[in-house]
Protein backbone atom coordinates (compact mmCIF):
# COMPACT_ATOMS: atom_id res chain seq x y z
CA UNK A 1 0.00 0.00 0.00
CA UNK A 2 0.97 3.52 -0.87
CA UNK A 3 1.60 6.35 1.92
CA UNK A 4 0.73 9.41 1.43
CA UNK A 5 3.03 12.47 3.69
CA UNK A 6 -0.38 14.93 3.30
CA UNK A 7 -3.92 14.84 2.52
CA UNK A 8 -2.85 17.10 -0.84
CA UNK A 9 -0.76 13.86 -1.82
CA UNK A 10 -3.48 11.75 -1.46
CA UNK A 11 -6.22 13.97 -3.53
CA UNK A 12 -3.57 14.02 -6.35
CA UNK A 13 -2.99 10.38 -6.53
CA UNK A 14 -6.76 9.71 -6.67
CA UNK A 15 -7.53 12.55 -9.08
CA UNK A 16 -4.93 11.41 -11.71
CA UNK A 17 -5.62 7.51 -11.13
CA UNK A 18 -8.98 6.34 -9.69
CA UNK A 19 -12.30 6.54 -11.24
CA UNK A 20 -13.91 6.72 -8.03
CA UNK A 21 -12.68 10.59 -8.04
CA UNK A 22 -14.00 10.96 -11.44
CA UNK A 23 -17.67 9.46 -10.64
CA UNK A 24 -17.50 11.89 -7.85
CA UNK A 25 -17.19 14.53 -9.24
CA UNK A 26 -19.43 13.70 -12.08
CA UNK A 27 -22.34 13.74 -9.50
CA UNK A 28 -21.45 16.80 -7.90
CA UNK A 29 -21.51 18.42 -11.19
CA UNK A 30 -24.73 17.46 -11.89
CA UNK A 31 -26.05 18.11 -8.49
CA UNK A 32 -24.68 21.88 -8.37
CA UNK A 33 -26.05 22.61 -12.34
CA UNK A 34 -29.69 21.26 -10.69
CA UNK A 35 -29.52 23.25 -7.73
CA UNK A 36 -28.21 26.05 -9.66
CA UNK A 37 -31.16 25.92 -12.28
CA UNK A 38 -33.90 25.38 -9.11
CA UNK A 39 -32.36 28.35 -7.66
CA UNK A 40 -32.31 30.74 -11.01
CA UNK A 41 -36.21 29.84 -11.27
CA UNK A 42 -37.44 29.50 -7.52
CA UNK A 43 -37.70 25.57 -7.92
CA UNK A 44 -38.29 23.81 -4.52
CA UNK A 45 -37.19 20.63 -3.69
CA UNK A 46 -41.31 19.85 -3.01
CA UNK A 47 -41.71 21.50 -6.55
CA UNK A 48 -38.89 19.16 -8.16
CA UNK A 49 -40.33 15.85 -6.04
CA UNK A 50 -44.10 16.68 -7.59
CA UNK A 51 -42.43 17.66 -10.74
CA UNK A 52 -41.03 13.92 -10.82
CA UNK A 53 -43.43 11.64 -9.00
CA UNK A 54 -40.99 10.74 -6.24
CA UNK A 55 -40.41 11.43 -2.73
CA UNK A 56 -38.81 14.70 -1.46
CA UNK A 57 -36.45 12.28 0.49
CA UNK A 58 -35.39 10.94 -2.91
CA UNK A 59 -34.76 14.42 -4.48
CA UNK A 60 -32.64 15.32 -1.61
CA UNK A 61 -30.69 11.72 -1.77
CA UNK A 62 -29.89 12.97 -5.88
CA UNK A 63 -29.05 16.25 -4.89
CA UNK A 64 -26.29 15.53 -2.23
CA UNK A 65 -24.51 13.20 -4.62
CA UNK A 66 -24.82 10.27 -2.87
CA UNK A 67 -26.75 8.35 -5.18
CA UNK A 68 -25.61 6.41 -8.23
CA UNK A 69 -28.07 8.03 -10.89
CA UNK A 70 -29.08 6.40 -14.19
CA UNK A 71 -28.86 8.54 -17.07
CA UNK A 72 -33.01 8.61 -17.47
CA UNK A 73 -33.27 10.20 -13.97
CA UNK A 74 -30.39 12.72 -14.58
CA UNK A 75 -32.58 14.12 -17.89
CA UNK A 76 -35.92 13.87 -16.61
CA UNK A 77 -34.24 15.98 -13.25
CA UNK A 78 -32.75 18.56 -15.46
CA UNK A 79 -35.89 18.74 -17.88
CA UNK A 80 -38.00 18.91 -14.98
CA UNK A 81 -36.04 22.12 -14.24
CA UNK A 82 -35.65 23.36 -17.65
CA UNK A 83 -32.65 22.35 -18.35
CA UNK A 84 -30.73 20.00 -20.65
CA UNK A 85 -28.48 17.09 -20.00
CA UNK A 86 -25.27 16.83 -22.03
CA UNK A 87 -22.74 13.62 -21.57
CA UNK A 88 -19.46 13.95 -23.52
CA UNK A 89 -16.53 11.89 -23.97
CA UNK A 90 -13.06 13.87 -24.41
CA UNK A 91 -9.46 12.94 -24.80
CA UNK A 92 -7.37 13.58 -21.39
CA UNK A 93 -5.28 14.85 -22.93
CA UNK A 94 -7.35 17.75 -24.32
CA UNK A 95 -9.36 20.34 -21.89
CA UNK A 96 -12.84 20.58 -23.10
CA UNK A 97 -14.35 24.24 -23.24
CA UNK A 98 -17.81 24.98 -22.09
CA UNK A 99 -19.51 28.41 -22.99
CA UNK A 100 -22.63 29.62 -21.16
CA UNK A 101 -25.57 31.01 -22.88
CA UNK A 102 -24.99 34.25 -24.23
CA UNK A 103 -28.60 35.26 -24.98
CA UNK A 104 -29.77 35.12 -21.49
CA UNK A 105 -31.62 31.88 -21.76
CA UNK A 106 -34.07 33.02 -24.74
CA UNK A 107 -32.89 29.78 -26.43
CA UNK A 108 -31.22 26.73 -25.46
CA UNK A 109 -29.63 25.71 -28.87
CA UNK A 110 -27.72 27.39 -31.47
CA UNK A 111 -28.86 28.97 -33.78
CA UNK A 112 -27.73 29.55 -37.37
CA UNK A 113 -26.89 32.92 -38.82
CA UNK A 114 -26.86 33.95 -42.54
CA UNK A 115 -23.65 35.46 -43.18
CA UNK A 116 -25.15 38.35 -44.82
CA UNK A 117 -27.17 39.33 -41.50
CA UNK A 118 -25.34 41.14 -38.62
CA UNK A 119 -24.26 39.03 -35.82
CA UNK A 120 -26.42 39.49 -32.27
CA UNK A 121 -24.18 37.97 -30.34
CA UNK A 122 -20.07 37.90 -29.99
CA UNK A 123 -18.35 36.26 -27.90
CA UNK A 124 -13.92 37.02 -27.54
CA UNK A 125 -11.85 34.57 -26.03
CA UNK A 126 -8.37 35.09 -24.87
CA UNK A 127 -5.80 32.32 -25.08
CA UNK A 128 -2.90 31.39 -23.03
CA UNK A 129 -0.68 33.42 -24.77
CA UNK A 130 -2.57 36.42 -24.94
CA UNK A 131 -4.15 36.15 -28.65
CA UNK A 132 -7.92 37.00 -28.88
CA UNK A 133 -10.59 35.17 -31.15
CA UNK A 134 -14.17 36.55 -31.51
CA UNK A 135 -16.75 34.63 -32.67
CA UNK A 136 -20.49 35.57 -33.49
Amino acid sequence: MTEFRTFDALVDAVHEEGDLYWQELAKLEFAKDVWSLMSSKGITKADLAKLLDVSQARITQCLRGDKNLQIETMVSMARAVGGELHLRVHDRAHKPHFFASVDGGKSNRPKYIKPFRKAEHEISIETDNGKTAAFA
